[in-house]
């Protein structure tokens, strides 16, 4: 995978990289959802919800400083085409 930026301070220009980003938010998903027996979906949904910072347009804005496009949208679509047909059941 290439270098991928998840964020980067506008301040003091660090970067963190997309890759430990989600894994990040993975371990944290997955610890919250354990309880409920849900930490595959919780990693399914910690992997999808940054998808839109890896458009090549997105990373060259933040790159450069710039306000970079909405991404929610991108990850959240990934989801639904993903989990449309499925159902959540909590235990």
């Amino acid at each position: 995978m290439p270098d991928y930026i998840a964020r980067k301070d506008r301040e003091t220009g660090e970067k963190q990289p997309y890759r430990d980003h989600i894994d990040g938010v993975a371990r944290r998903a997955i610890q919250f959802a354990e309880p409920f027996g849900l930490e595959g979906w919780a990693e399914l949904f910690a992997n999808a919800h940054d998808t839109g910072k890896l458009p090549e347009r997105w990373q060259e804005k933040v790159k450069q400083n710039e306000e970079p496009p909405p991404h929610a949208p991108v990850g959240a679509a990934l989801l639904e085409d993903l989990c449309s047909d499925r159902e959540i059941t909590i235990p």
